[in-house]
């Protein structure tokens, strides 16, 4: 039994390694293979100055202020050691099947954390970045690199119908 199980995986094999297709490589010279690597290196450093143009661009003429009459959207930032997410005087308690009818000294205690997390929260509202609205989706430079326009809203296809996806905008 056991030698039918060696001599089967062994055929399986075979017939795996016949069936394998060879990659197809071609060597390149020395001076083309230098320059393809230069012309790479030098496409990603291009890369890095175009994409921080583009933040520059973004965060000088598209993230406005809070209370900015054109404020959409907050923008959201990871969560992170140096800006956390929820503030260190914010505590969540859940009770499963049990229900506990909260002390005088409790409800006080409650009722000024969450008059600690309204002023944290609008303190973070405050500073802040918000998007200016009609940009959701983006920004691109007209072709003479005079203007930025938004980019329009993504269209996806449904069963041979097209679905317009609006931005959301806040109130």
């Amino acid at each position: 039994m056991r030698m039918k199980n060696i001599l089967f995986v062994f055929a399986l094999l075979i017939v795996a390694g016949l069936g394998a297709q060879e990659a197809k490589v071609l060597p390149l010279k020395s001076d083309d293979s230098f320059e393809a690597k230069e012309a790479w290196y030098k496409l990603q450093d291009a890369q890095k100055e175009w994409d921080a143009v583009q933040s520059k661009v973004k965060e000088k003429y598209l993230l406005v202020p809070y209370g900015d009459k054109e404020a959409g959207n907050e923008i959201l930032e990871p969560c992170s050691i140096s800006n956390p997410c929820l503030s260190s005087s914010t505590n969540v308690f859940t009770l499963t099947g049990r229900t506990h009818q909260l002390s005088a000294v409790e409800e006080e205690a409650k009722a000024k954390r969450e008059e600690q997390y309204r002023k944290e929260a609008e303190e973070n509202r405050k500073t802040a970045h918000y998007q200016r609205k009609g940009w959701e989706n983006g920004f691109q430079f007209s072709s003479d690199f005079k203007y930025i326009v938004p980019k329009p809203a993504p269209v996806y296809e449904n069963n041979g119908s097209r679905i317009f996806l609006a931005p959301t905008i806040a109130n």
